[in-house]
């Protein structure tokens, strides 16, 4: 019980850090660059003139949330509801209301889903079986949101291709990590897992 207190005071700085970030960078009237859902062209995220929803994600997820009012559907109830709870704290984090682009949605369901993921390895070392596929099911009704992410492939093939032009500018061995860290993790996309990207840049550098 102790490892699981730890654990969701690990997540809830996590997640005050992420919207303390977003509150930095995201300014009314701002242009973003967007992603699109996986399954859904643009035009699922423009309105008739072409303009983007930059809310479109998040108000699939209220839609969501209400079906599954409906349906009394209790594992998509909770998922999406801290989902937009931790969203809601990320859009109020600054000194005014912030809409959020797609791209910081994922951002923060990515860290929802990671959450649920943790619980969940957590409950299997306390011996609680039910609840750790409670929580991966959770993480399921998430993961539906989520762009495809990069294979170890072609995440190699983004790592070795920053890698031969931070060599071709100078940088070599470790003092190419921070410039082929930062440029893979803008590569990979917002949903990527920063310390896995560090950890391979590491070792293809070694």
């Amino acid at each position: 019980m102790h490892l699981l207190v730890e654990m969701y005071d690990d997540v809830l700085h996590e997640i005050t850090q992420t919207a303390q970030h977003l509150s930095d960078v995201i300014r009314p009237g701002t242009a973003y660059a967007h992603r699109t859902e996986r399954g859904k062209s643009m035009s699922d995220l423009t309105d008739p003139h072409g303009n983007v929803r930059v809310d479109s994600l998040k108000r699939r997820l209220k839609d969501a949330l209400t079906a599954a009012m409906r349906a009394r559907d209790e594992v998509a109830l909770s998922a999406l509801r801290q989902a937009l709870s931790a969203l809601a704290v990320a859009e109020t984090s600054g000194t005014q209301l912030a809409v959020l682009p797609e791209s910081a949605v994922l951002t923060v369901l990515a860290a929802e889903i990671r959450k649920h993921h943790e619980t969940a390895d957590a409950f299997v070392t306390a011996g609680r079986p039910e609840k750790a596929e409670r929580e991966r099911a959770e993480a399921a009704v998430l993961e539906v949101y989520m762009p495809r992410t990069l294979s170890a492939d072609e995440l190699d093939q983004v790592i070795r291709r920053e890698i031969s032009s931070a060599h071709h500018d100078g940088l070599l061995g470790m003092k190419a990590m921070g410039r082929v860290v930062a440029a893979v993790r803008v590569a990979a996309g917002p949903t990527a897992d920063g310390a896995a990207i560090a950890n391979r840049v590491k070792e293809l550098l070694a």
